[in-house]
């Protein structure tokens, strides 16, 4: 039954990479994680292993999918006053946010196992 469980998760994460780069947005770096399968390990393995990226989880997860949403509101706020795509991990002044310097207090959860890559390619 695990099995079925990570095929469906794996298909339903191809079809969101391949959905986003339909819409131009390749090479992404990390992937964080919100709201209750942020609390599944097994699927964030499948999709850090899809992706080929580290996946990172708020770590208190009572409001994660609050905090996710609010996030990805700042983004679009961001891309709005700029008139275009800005990536997300732009901070509003301008410098790069990286690994420790998130836009969150972000815990690693997930790597890519590299033995996974061929099999959910």
């Amino acid at each position: 039954m695990c099995c079925v469980f990570r095929n469906a998760d794996a298909a339903q994460f191809l079809a969101m990479k391949t959905h986003s780069a339909s819409l131009g947005l390749s090479g992404v770096k990390r992937i964080i994680a919100t709201g209750g399968a942020s609390q599944n390990a097994a699927i964030l393995q499948v999709l850090s292993d899809v992706f080929q990226v580290r996946v990172f989880v708020i770590p208190s997860s009572d409001q994660s999918a609050s905090v996710g949403a609010a996030l990805r509101a700042m983004h679009g706020v961001r891309c709005a006053q700029a008139g275009g795509f800005v990536p997300f991990i732009q901070r509003s002044n301008g410098s790069s946010a990286s690994g420790s310097s998130s836009p969150a207090n972000l815990v690693l959860a997930a790597v890519p196992a590299p033995n996974n890559e061929a099999i959910v390619a």
